[in-house]
């Protein structure tokens, strides 16, 4: 039971010192960038999580599991092949990716900062 108590101490004294360091950084923000930096860069953050959850596919749960199937069944051959796969589609989908926010840089530029293209370089 002590070892339980000791991991819940330690979990919710990270959580704490997390949380804090949240607020900090919030205020710190703020204070530099303003109330409508803040906002842009809130939004720009989140366009980045958009484009990450979109780019990865949902690849890292398969790879999870296949590659513990293949290491437990002792498949290397089975392994390189999924895990050359799955990079492959990654490699083309994030330059596919990377083409179209590149030729869509201004339009982007103009719904996250709302500046007329000011930003799109």
């Amino acid at each position: 039971m002590s070892g339980l108590l000791k991991a819940f101490t330690f979990f919710s004294s990270s959580s704490i010192i997390g949380s804090l360091t949240q607020v900090a950084k919030g205020k710190i923000a703020a204070v530099y960038l303003g109330p409508s930096g803040v906002g842009i860069f809130t939004q720009l953050t989140t366009f980045f999580r958009l484009s990450e959850t979109i780019a990865g596919l949902g690849f890292y749960n398969g790879i999870v599991r296949h590659s513990a199937e293949s290491i437990r069944s002792d498949d290397s051959s089975g392994l390189e092949k999924h895990i050359s796969s799955n990079l492959f589609c990654l490699l083309v989908t994030a330059t596919f990716l990377v083409g179209m926010f590149s030729l869509l840089r201004t339009e982007i530029s103009r719904y996250l900062f709302g500046d007329d293209g000011h930003y799109e370089r």
